[in-house]
């Protein structure tokens, strides 16, 4: 834990899978705990510059309009951004669409009488600066991605989780507020801690998750709030980058001085330790492994960490192959699981889609999804001349990455997965640190080597502990692996 650090920017949510999106964006984190409890993760974004401070400060415009404020007085941010999700009140706004606030609408304000009640609502315009660079970012940054927009519309901000169309705050809102795109709990706090502060510096995106009606939570359980999160937090970092370009610093703040790059250090996870429950299950689950697939291959290729979620319950019926490779290959940029210089083959076949990245001799990284909601990634391990390391802690650290972008992925989602590990090929595989490359010897602890090690899928978790209780998730299939690597053994 470290105290007094500094952000350029903060990034506040309301729910952890908020916080999980926007968290898989930065690297070389550290713990920042205000005087009050709060407790902020502060990182560079992946591939980026600056620091970005982010924290969860849970529902409710009161408490949001109190956390935001003390976030401002504590990092002094160039911007305050709110990034999470919201229903759509417009039939033009779809699921997994963006919005950015141009005004938020507080609409609770009224006086009620004889002739019913009178809307006294109080209005928080979007700063002009900011307001005008997202625009851009949005023009000009490649957006909507496949199957999304980004809408510049006022939202509506009151203390009602809206599930009808019908009802009587459904009416008000649309004679009222009929311009209002979307209705959240939070932006109309977020706003005003602004507007006491520097109204300059607070902007409001929202990812859509629902349509605000009946079906809300069917929507919530198909997993529309993680891909709503995902994008609003996929639009956010692409205006950090604007806003903190490489080479450059905010005015008052000097440039940082080059050094060697630090190594990232893995958030603790926020709040108390959430105990994940794993279950067996009767069987082991089918797993489709990466040289099961027709993707393209070369002749000799250093070892491969692969990791793969097979949905518990049953298969889901998962559409859209074609473009989905697209979204994998955007979702492993933005979360550093492809290198910013590494080209990328995408393509799909009738079972399944892939985004993967081949240096020849070197050996692949890529992402996966097949048609019955299977998600699969697979990474190079560290080498030197000697051989492939296999580093405990530097595979719980990738599976953490590569968990938050699979249970992200605009899939329908299950209720529970059962996770798969594995390496392929496995010689010139021995235990180490990756801090200890290049090594003078090596000591190999697969004598003789299988072909390959493959833990079957043969328990699961509950998703909502994948997302909650990422690092310990990690940690377990990393502990597994290792264990069955120095064992020697494939697993039955």
């Amino acid at each position: 834990m470290t105290t007094g650090t500094a952000a350029d920017i903060v990034v506040l949510t309301a729910l952890d899978l908020e916080f999980a999106a926007v968290r898989a964006h930065l690297t070389d984190v550290r713990r920042e705990v205000h005087g009050t409890g709060t407790i902020f993760e502060v990182g560079t974004p992946i591939g980026g510059a600056g620091r970005v401070a982010v924290a969860v400060i849970g529902p409710g415009n009161a408490r949001a309009a109190v956390l935001a404020d003390r976030a401002i007085e504590r990092f002094r941010p160039e911007a305050l951004l709110f990034v999470g999700v919201a229903g759509a009140l417009h039939d033009d706004v779809e699921v997994g669409d963006v919005v950015v606030a141009t005004e938020v609408y507080a609409y609770h304000g009224g006086r009620e009488h004889a002739a019913g009640f009178g809307a006294r609502p109080r209005v928080y315009e979007a700063p002009h600066r900011l307001d005008q660079l997202t625009r851009a970012v949005a023009r000009d940054g490649g957006w909507g991605r496949p199957g999304s927009v980004v809408h510049f519309r006022p939202i509506a901000a009151g203390e009602v989780v809206l599930t009808s169309r019908d009802g009587p705050l459904a009416q008000r809102l649309a004679q009222q507020f009929d311009d209002a795109a979307a209705i959240e709990m939070e932006g109309a706090g977020i706003a005003q801690a602004g507007q006491l502060n520097d109204a300059s510096k607070v902007l409001i995106i929202r990812g859509v998750s629902d349509r605000a009606d009946v079906d809300k939570y069917e929507a919530d359980r198909a997993g529309y709030q993680r891909l709503a999160a995902e994008r609003a937090a996929a639009f956010a970092f692409d205006l950090i980058a604007a806003l903190l370009p490489a080479g450059t610093s905010p005015p008052g703040r000097p440039a940082p001085p080059r050094q060697a790059p630090a190594r990232a250090v893995r958030a603790e996870p926020a709040g108390p330790p959430t105990d994940t429950v794993w279950r067996p299950i009767p069987g082991p689950a089918e797993v489709r492994w990466r040289t099961d697939r027709a993707m393209p291959s070369y002749a000799s290729e250093s070892p491969a960490l692969e990791l793969h979620l097979v949905p518990v319950g049953g298969p889901l019926d998962v559409r859209r192959l074609g473009a989905l490779a697209e979204e994998l290959a955007g979702a492993g940029r933005r979360a550093g699981l492809f290198s910013s210089g590494q080209s990328l083959t995408v393509g799909s076949d009738d079972q399944s889609a892939w985004a993967c990245a081949h240096d020849a001799g070197s050996g692949p990284d890529g992402l996966a999804a097949d048609r019955i909601g299977s998600r699969s990634a697979w990474h190079r391990l560290p080498s030197d001349s000697l051989g492939a390391v296999l580093d405990e802690e530097a595979v719980a650290g990738w599976l953490t990455r590569a968990l938050l972008v699979l249970v992200s992925l605009p899939l329908p989602a299950p209720i529970r997965y059962a996770p798969a590990v594995g390496i392929e090929p496995v010689r010139s595989v021995s235990l180490g640190r990756v801090g200890d490359l290049p090594r003078p010897g090596a000591i190999f602890t697969t004598p003789p080597a299988p072909e390959r090690i493959r833990i079957p899928a043969d328990e699961s978790v509950a998703t909502e502990d994948i997302v909650s209780g990422t690092d310990m998730v990690a940690e377990h299939l990393a502990a597994r692996l290792v264990r069955t690597v120095r064992q020697g053994t494939r697993p039955s």
